[in-house]
């Protein structure tokens, strides 16, 4: 989480990597540790939208993470990127979770529109499989851009040896790292492996655990 604290300082964090890594619970955990610098606003997406469609669930995310539930608001039916900006000027996180279900070529030109008029005040976090199609070198180069992959979720031995603790399973350590370095650090695997090893005819053999990921 400490990457995702020192990325609230820029205006964008991008979380990019496969399925199975951790991406939204790493963000859940963030959300309720209580380390985010403002209300966070999160817009889920499990299917794609057109572009009416997504402005209209950010703002709804934001209206209530902010407690904007004024008439200006709620009545309003047609939502852009430039009415998001003139209505919420508050101080808030917006993440946009699975957005390479974003196909539209639409949403992704307003979210640069609201990345190059962002206020201060807003952070954006998008996360998903792949890279978001949004203009990241200004970014990069005004050091606005946090991008955090593979490298940032993998695991630790550290993290492995604690989660099988949790099971009760004391295995040496140096055979945790063996497992660690099968699974390249993947967090699903390794979660995988660890509720499978009670029920392993020896716990300590992780190398097997492993099989057949």
């Amino acid at each position: 989480m400490d990457h995702l604290a020192a990325g609230a300082e820029c205006q964008l964090t991008t979380l990019v990597a496969p399925a199975g890594w951790g991406k939204t619970t790493l963000l859940a955990s963030w959300q309720r540790s209580g380390n985010p610098p403002a209300p966070v606003a999160w817009v889920r997406l499990d299917r794609r939208y057109d572009a009416a469609g997504f402005w209209r669930h950010v703002a709804a995310a934001l209206a209530d993470a902010i407690g904007r539930l004024d008439d200006a608001v709620t009545e309003r039916t047609a939502w852009t990127p430039a009415a998001i900006l003139t209505e919420f000027d508050s101080r808030a996180v917006l993440i946009v979770d699975d957005c390479h279900h974003l196909a539209s070529a639409e949403v992704w030109s307003g979210m640069d529109e609201l990345l190059t008029s962002q206020p201060r005040g807003l952070h954006l976090v998008l996360s998903g499989r792949s890279p978001p199609r949004v203009a990241l070198h200004g970014l990069r180069a005004a050091d606005e851009l946090t991008e955090l992959g593979t490298a940032e979720l993998a695991f630790s031995v550290a993290d492995v040896t604690e989660m099988f603790g949790e099971y009760g399973i004391d295995t040496p350590r140096t055979r945790l790292a063996e497992l660690v370095a099968q699974l390249e650090g993947w967090p699903a695997g390794l979660r995988l492996a660890a509720r499978r090893a009670p029920s392993h005819s020896d716990p300590a053999a992780v190398a097997d655990l492993a099989e057949p990921y």
